[in-house]
């Protein structure tokens, strides 16, 4: 076994698509030190101009150096690619002895497969839209007046300290808002609702925010086009990345059915 198979071994099992590690971390997966150069120079950890064992290890992985800290001893590594790389490209030919070249569509088709699976970074970017306050009054809720049309509507909820949020995604805002608030009032609750119509019972203010139309990007390697809400595949990564933010935020987040918007 060689002095570096532990940590390709190591990095080909995690998960995450970024490892921080300090040197001593890296030392102990490989079970000895590493030696005084990974220390004194960057050039020890770079990606190429070299067939080294160590830099082996981390890109058979399926990894790169993103960032190297000499005076803190610490390392970044960013995911090259996603999975295992399982098996390769073969050419069926007229027997098992049979090693002519790869003919020129064969060279054609791996070379369009190979960027295809070229690694991509996918962000969704979104501009809310300070839709205003709901406040309960002895008749009801007075709610904020709202653009019309489709939207990604978001409900505050801050109770016992617990700030929790409502998402859906919406054919008109106003219309969904008005819905909403008078079936909680009314106790007439559709399918999916009453996670709401909970929270609602307990505060007296509530904060609407929502994404309109032309407020969301989909972000491909650095290139972007608004998203449509009116897209399938497209609201759903929205709606998806907003949920997510906001319970990485520590904020308890309901999703209400799609039937529902």
């Amino acid at each position: 076994m060689g002095k570096y198979d532990p940590l390709r071994r190591h990095m080909s099992e995690l998960s995450d698509l970024e490892w921080t590690a300090g040197f001593d971390e890296i030392g102990e997966i490989l079970g000895k030190a590493l030696p005084p150069s990974a220390s004194e120079h960057r050039t020890w950890w770079a990606n190429h101009g070299g067939q080294m064992v160590h830099q082996q290890a981390w890109l058979d992985a399926g990894w790169r150096v993103e960032n190297v800290d000499l005076s803190r001893r610490q390392v970044v590594f960013r995911r090259m690619r996603l999975g295992r790389h399982v098996g390769g490209w073969s050419v069926p030919g007229n027997g098992a002895n049979d090693h002519r070249p790869n003919d020129g569509l064969s060279v054609e088709l791996r070379k369009a497969v190979e960027q295809s699976r070229q690694p991509a970074s996918v962000s969704i970017r979104v501009d809310w839209t300070d839709v205003g306050v709901a406040r309960r009054t002895e008749h009801g809720w007075a709610l904020p007046q709202a653009p019309e049309g489709p939207a990604l509507c978001r409900i505050h909820t801050v109770c016992d300290e617990k700030h929790t949020a409502t998402i859906a995604v919406v054919r008109d805002l106003p219309e969904f808002l008005a819905t909403v608030f008078a079936e909680c009032r009314a106790g007439k609750v559709a399918p999916g609702v009453a996670a709401v119509c909970e929270r609602l019972g307990a505060a007296r203010y509530v904060a609407i925010d929502a994404v309109l139309p032309g407020q969301a990007w989909i972000v491909v390697d650095g290139r972007g086009s608004r998203a449509s809400l009116d897209n399938a595949i497209e609201r759903a990564m929205v709606e998806r990345s907003v949920a997510m933010v906001a319970r990485n935020a520590g904020i308890a987040v309901t999703r209400l059915k799609a039937e529902i918007a």
